[in-house]
């Protein structure tokens, strides 16, 4: 059902901040205070730029809103500025920014709690075939490789969202490394690890694999795949903030191998990209909350994020990631067990038709999703 190919630009990386709070050993701050980065805060070492130039366009304005059926909202972009010189906060030297008013943030959100897909969004295509890419209501495109941020009452600055991809990444100079790790992280997702002589199953394919507990479950003659799954750690339910503990999931020889050499080469990545998103100080600062409060990660003895969820999912003339994994995890959600302190790491990898794929692993849980696209 999955081909055996997928280029490099066909891997998108996405850091966004998480919204909710869940409070590894810290102090009950608000999102707005536990990771914000001072105006003259810390900046990157020259070792560690990008070749970034001057971004085009000094300002994103979001495309015209729509009005969203009663009782929900629809996600509104504000208008973003380019900063005016390089500013290495970012690696990139380089972000887009606008205000943002911490005293409304009752209303912000309500606003994500009513939010739903507004129009434009589902894939089209045109009489021959081609697809066609509208401009999503209220929204802005993102440019790769260029932070977002939002300015907290005029002083403080917090990333929101950075969209990276291998060419964007390239960039940098280690960008080569991240293209290796890309490529192992392919060819565990759609050929299967080879190891040792020995040829495993592509990893959302393996024998035993258990979906979590809000997934959907496919009819069992689909012989699909389709589904959520924990493949790193999972929070206990019942006491207090949850215990961290070992996901539930297939305890197969081969399963163990072909998770773990996932959960490295995850765990690689996330040490590579995540500084290449977020600003020095933000980056520091959950270094340290990882090292002082000795955080669990997953995938190596570094700080890393506490969970890997993989979503798979089979599409079929333009259905939604809602008809393949279930709507409590393909549909717009609250996760009240993120940490506001930290981003996660999206990994999408995509296959376009025929036998399309998309694989989305994210981490701050890092999800990791796998999505097929076919006619």
């Amino acid at each position: 059902m999955v081909s055996s190919t997928i280029t490099f630009n066909n891997i998108v990386l996405i850091a966004g901040i998480n919204a909710a709070h869940h409070l590894y050993g810290m102090s009950d701050m608000t999102p707005y205070e536990s990771c914000v980065s001072p105006a003259c805060g810390v900046v990157w070492p020259a070792k560690d730029v990008s070749q970034h130039t001057r971004p085009a366009v000094n300002v994103l304005k979001p495309s015209p809103s729509s009005s969203p059926p009663i009782g929900f909202s629809y996600p509104q972009a504000p208008i973003f500025h380019l900063n005016e010189e390089i500013d290495l906060q970012y690696t990139s030297g380089w972000y887009y920014w606008a205000d943002h008013d911490t005293a409304q943030h009752i209303d912000e959100r309500d606003h994500l709690l009513r939010i739903t897909t507004p129009p434009s969004v589902q894939p089209t295509s045109s009489e021959n075939g081609d697809p066609l890419i509208h401009a999503i209501p209220g929204m802005v495109q993102m440019p790769p490789g260029i932070p977002f941020v939002h300015v907290l009452d005029h002083k403080d600055m917090i990333t929101i969202a950075c969209l990276h991809t291998l060419n964007s990444l390239s960039l940098y100079p280690d960008g080569g490394t991240i293209c290796n790790l890309a490529n192992e992280l392919m060819n565990i997702t759609w050929n299967g690890l080879s190891r040792d002589g020995k040829q495993y199953p592509p990893v959302f394919d393996l024998d035993g694999l258990k979906r979590n507990d809000c997934s959907a479950v496919p009819a069992l003659d689909s012989h699909s795949p389709d589904g959520s799954y924990n493949i790193a750690s999972t929070v206990s339910q019942g006491h207090g903030q949850g215990i961290v503990l070992p996901a539930v999931q297939a305890a197969t020889d081969d399963a163990q191998i072909v998770m773990g050499a996932t959960n490295k080469c995850l765990h690689g990545l996330y040490r590579s990209i995540m500084p290449k998103m977020i600003s020095k100080t933000e980056w520091e600062a959950i270094e340290f909350n990882a090292i002082d409060n000795n955080v669990i990660g997953f995938g190596g003895l570094e700080p890393n994020n506490t969970g890997l969820q993989m979503n798979v999912s089979s599409v079929m003339n333009g259905d939604s990631l809602a008809d393949a994994i279930g709507n409590v995890q393909g549909s717009w959600h609250v996760d009240k067990s993120d940490d506001p302190s930290h981003w996660t790491l999206m990994t999408l990898l995509l296959r376009l038709p025929p036998g399309k794929c998309f694989v989305h692993y994210s981490m701050s849980d890092i999800h990791f999703s796998i999505m097929e696209f076919r006619k």
